[in-house]
């Protein structure tokens, strides 16, 4: 009966096998039709593909006690095929589709996208499941061909008794060829040394464990493979999950060594001494290792100040050794070939959130959602999200309430370390392992920079004011302004002769900048750094970096460092109006920037800066003392007083109070028309403006007035075919069209197209010809012609898609009306 359960089970597993790689088959062809996202997760297939073909063509791994888990992982794996290939036959465009069906599905697959990314990672988890019970397997085939060594080797020993003199001979007549001063003999047993500390089931990591093992497989050894990446990313649990399974595969012997110092790695290798009763010395411990004949593995871990010590000297170097070295400082790639240098980035976006639901225990479906935004604003970073999962379960609230508190208590929740922490390391000295938490893992690296050293001391305070700026767009030009325009910093803040580091001589160099970036690149505490075709260094900082240095800054100094970059930024907008000096100065303006300085542009600039990033409330703010600033010091005819109440209009319409916004135009249009006269360019742009208000407001007949003097006026003095023009007989299209006028609006629209279109390419606005288009399209379908309306709509729709990429908010703007359209359209003909 066990046999015919065994032949059973082995029937069911190459059963499952064969359908799974059926499924996997069509599923690889159905992928390569695909978008790019889908294409790109080929690969991911083809790994699962070549381990199920393994499985079958290998009877060693097929009747055994471990037969049915192997069965049980394939049908997990053919379950998830068949439901991706479902997903992809429900999303995917294929040439049979007609014109409806592919918008609907063009629709869907951008939602899908999520939905295949998580069945990729299960069968990812299910194929690493599956590598882990073959390894298990072939380790017990391993082992049964040891024993059966061992037996042939005790009957070889009965026949030698026989010849027990003779063999005496030879053993004695070899130890004194070979030993002539015997030392201390090394066990052959397997020697396992690795810290208990690996998290139970590690998430989302497959593929860079599969990096490791094809690059502690490859070649000759010692094979060496550096993985790298920010403090608390899960660098140290990525290799003691390969120890895991590395001692269940053929790899022998495994040592776990502390390289944080030579102190660490000393004391390591006495107690690799005690277990190999070797020299007790740790460079010649390394070499007894060297020596040996069969697979072992040593892991040099935090390793990230290679300044300290020489690590290479106690790197062992046997043939069939393998080296694994943690650590965060780029210079350490250097040890390994560039494919093995491994860069660990944040968590997988699904994984991230499954460690989230685990820690917090949120078991609400509905909440993923708000499970998104938290990993999202973590960096996917793996530490934060353990921290932040135990601080939602210990409080015991939603993942909903998560962000709120988060914005009010993140230094709570950043140094909060969970009693139970898998995240532990030696500090310093100390004997015992610390607990981690976000805060501490950030301060080891931070360390390298706080010292006696003038110059690293100005590295830890150029790091703290890039995390008081936008942390994605850091740009080495506002740097390179402030020294030139400022140099040689006598008036200014004490903190701010750090930039020194950057000039040669007192003048600006480049060079100096590229390599601060690098030394923080190499300690992981910049996120990316990059250059442009124009040769714009731009850096950016990890979220939690910027939150971590903002909260270890003294309130004090925060306030300091925010009034620094707010200058920085300040003397790099100004930089750029002072290159218009000519300009401004047409309108009768001192440019003194003693008169100016940190006053009126001052505000003025801020006010620009804050509408453009859509912070109105800030910009009214600031618009308001521009203008009264500018009032008192030049009266209301003065330029840049008028243009300070138009930002404050243009903030206050954003706000939701038009009437206000309306008063403050018309007192600007007054202003302009009395002192520069009704046919200046900006008493023009005012009335079309004020026009713009009045329709919001519901003015519609002053409104249409108004607008018809402008175009007037435009048309006398820039020209029926100006853009200025056009933009005013814009607005009074659709005060028509406000009206209930379609045909005139129509007309109207139709007539600026033919205009705009008359421009040469130097002088044609595409933004504004293809919101036109829009809009002409809009009133069409509103009068039902779908047909025309489609050609209009299908212009402006693919010509921003050309000029902004698919994501941008314009272009979707403009995306959903035409689909809409297009499906209407195609509903009609199959009706």
């Amino acid at each position: 009966m066990e046999i015919v359960g065994t032949v059973a089970a082995c029937t069911e597993l190459v059963k499952q096998c064969a359908s799974l790689i059926s499924f996997i088959r069509r599923v690889k062809v159905q992928m390569r039709d695909g978008p790019e996202f889908i294409q790109a997760q080929i690969q991911r297939l083809e790994r699962l593909d070549i381990l199920v073909s393994y499985i079958t063509q290998n009877p060693s791994l097929q009747g055994r006690d471990e037969t049915p888990v192997l069965t049980s992982h394939l049908e997990s794996c053919l379950g998830y095929a068949k439901d991706l290939e479902i997903c992809l036959e429900e999303n995917l465009v294929v040439p049979e589709d007609g014109k409806r069906k592919k918008i609907e599905k063009a629709i869907r697959g951008v939602r899908a996208e999520a939905k295949i990314e998580s069945l990729l990672c299960k069968i990812d988890r299910e194929r690493g499941n599956l590598t882990l019970t073959i390894q298990n397997i072939d380790a017990s085939l391993l082992q049964d061909v040891r024993t059966n060594t061992r037996d042939i080797k005790f009957a070889v020993d009965g026949l030698a008794s026989d010849f027990k003199d003779v063999k005496s001979m030879i053993n004695s007549h070899t130890n004194s060829v070979s030993n002539p001063v015997s030392g201390p003999n090394i066990s052959d047993q397997r020697h396992l040394i690795i810290p208990n500390r690996r998290v139970t089931r590690l998430l989302g990591r497959e593929d860079i464990l599969t990096r490791i093992e094809d690059g502690l497989s490859s070649g000759p050894g010692p094979r060496i493979v550096v993985l790298r990446g920010l403090g608390g990313q899960g660098k140290t649990q990525v290799a003691l999950e390969y120890c895991q399974r590395a001692k269940k595969n053929e790899v022998q012997s495994i040592f776990w060594v502390d390289a944080t110092s030579a102190g660490t790695v000393k004391k390591d290798f006495a107690v690799i001494y005690e277990r190999l009763k070797g020299t007790h010395n740790a460079t010649e411990d390394s070499e007894k290792v060297q020596q040996w004949s069969y697979p072992w593995l040593v892991v040099f871990d935090n390793h990230d100040d290679p300044g300290s010590f020489h690590l290479p000297d106690y790197i062992p170097s046997g043939e069939d050794g393998r080296i694994l070295i943690t650590s965060r400082h780029a210079d350490i790639g250097q040890l390994a070939e560039h494919d093995f240098d491994i860069q660990l980035p944040g968590l997988p976006k699904e994984d991230a959130l499954d460690l989230l639901i685990r820690h917090s225990r949120a078991n609400d479906p509905t909440s993923r959602d708000d499970g998104y935004a938290i990993i999202d604003r973590l960096g996917y970073h793996a530490l934060a999200i353990v921290q932040a999962g135990s601080f939602i379960q210990s409080q015991k609230i939603r993942l909903s309430q998560f962000m709120e508190v988060y914005n009010r208590q993140r230094e709570v929740i950043l140094r909060q370390t969970p009693k139970i922490s898998p995240y532990r390391r030696k500090l310093g000295d100390a004997e015992d392992e610390t607990a981690l938490n976000v805060f501490t893992t950030w301060e080891l690296s931070f360390q390298q920079l706080e010292t006696n050293d003038d110059e690293k001391k100005s590295k830890s305070t150029i790091l703290t004011l890039f995390a008081f700026l936008d942390r994605q767009k850091i740009s080495h030009h506002l740097f390179e302004t402030y020294c030139d325009r400022k140099f040689p910093f006598s008036d200014e803040p004490e903190t701010l002769k750090c930039l020194s580091i950057f000039l040669h001589d007192g003048k600006w160099e480049k060079r100096k900048f590229i390599d601060l970036l690098n030394d923080l690149s190499q300690l992981s505490l910049i996120h990316t750094w990059s250059r442009d075709s124009d040769d714009t260094c731009h850096l950016s900082l990890h979220p939690l970096v910027q939150d971590w240095i903002r909260l270890r800054t003294s309130p004090d100094l925060c306030y300091d460092y925010t009034v620094i970059s707010m200058g920085i930024l300040f003397e790099r907008h100004l930089a750029a109006y002072e290159d218009n000096r000519g300009l401004l100065a047409s309108f009768g303006l001192n440019l003194d920037r003693s008169e100016y300085s940190m006053h009126g542009i001052y505000l003025y600039v801020f006010a620009r800066f804050c509408h453009c990033f859509h912070f109105y409330e800030h910009a009214s703010v600031m618009s308001e003392k521009a203008s009264q600033w500018f009032l008192t010091k030049y009266g209301a005819a003065n330029f840049l007083y008028n243009n300070s109440r138009i930002l404050l209009s243009g903030s206050l319409m954003e706000l939701g109070d038009p009437e206000r916004a309306q008063e403050i135009q018309q007192e600007t249009y007054s202003s302009f028309n009395k002192s520069v006269g009704p046919e200046h360019v900006h008493t023009l742009c005012a009335m079309a403006n004020l026009a713009c208000l009045m329709k919001v407001n519901g003015y519609l007949t002053e409104a249409k007035k108004l607008c018809k003097q402008a175009i007037e006026i435009q048309n006398k003095v820039l020209g029926p075919n100006n853009h200025r023009t056009l933009s005013t007989t814009a607005i009074l299209a659709t005060i028509v069209l406000e009206e209930g006028d379609l045909a005139a609006s129509e007309e109207h629209f139709r007539a600026l197209l033919r205009a705009a279109d008359t421009h040469d390419k130097a002088g044609r606005d595409e933004n504004f010809i293809l919101k036109l288009n829009f809009d002409l399209g809009v009133i069409l379908c509103n009068q039902h012609k779908y047909v025309e309306a489609l050609g209009f709509l299908e212009t402006a729709y693919y010509g921003r898609l050309d000029l902004l990429g698919p994501d941008h908010e314009c272009v979707l703007e403009f995306k959903e009306p035409y689909l809409k359209i297009l499906e209407r359209i195609e509903l009609q003909k199959e009706g």
